[in-house]
């Protein structure tokens, strides 16, 4: 009796759940959606860190300087370079061309983190996050959080941001 159908002809299930949040709301809806840990620890986060988006309207020299680092705190993040210059010239592509940006957060003067995501349309993806390791604050939800305030402001109507493991 399992949900996947293709099972019965022989398919091992290799389901995954993902999680995608629906942007019509206000952000104060949006916002009263999340578990109480979430509210709590973005506006813990926000008290010690500020955020900001990197897109298309950013000047050329801007956008290239904001992404090497992302690329440099990414390769540190993971303790190793993890994929191919080709999809990192991609990804800065895309945020030149309007379909990605960058959401960058700060502790003071200092880089803390970056979450790039993409949108299509009306939809947006979770792609990549890395952040300075070690520091203890809740920066991914910082920068999540920063990204569906902008996300409601260019229309995007849903944002998935990844995986859910259970």
């Amino acid at each position: 009796s399992s949900f996947n159908f293709l099972q019965k002809y022989g398919y091992n299930d290799a389901s995954s759940n993902t999680q995608i949040i629906p942007l019509q709301s206000p952000l104060t809806g949006i916002r009263q959606g999340m578990r109480k840990g979430h509210r709590s620890d973005i506006a813990a986060g926000q008290k010690v860190m500020s955020s900001m988006i990197f897109d298309h309207n950013n000047t050329a020299g801007i956008i290239q300087t904001v992404f090497d680092k992302y690329h440099k705190l990414h390769t540190k993040d993971a303790g190793h370079e993890t994929r191919s210059q080709t999809t990192w010239d991609l990804q800065l592509q895309w945020i030149k061309d309007g379909k990605a940006f960058l959401v960058v957060a700060h502790v003071n003067d200092k880089t803390v983190g970056f979450s790039y995501i993409n949108h299509y349309k009306n939809y947006a993806y979770y792609s990549s996050a890395c952040s300075e390791p070690g520091n203890g604050l809740p920066i991914g939800h910082v920068m999540i959080w920063k990204a569906i305030e902008y996300l409601k402001s260019i229309n995007i109507e849903y944002f998935e941001i990844g995986w859910q493991e259970y």
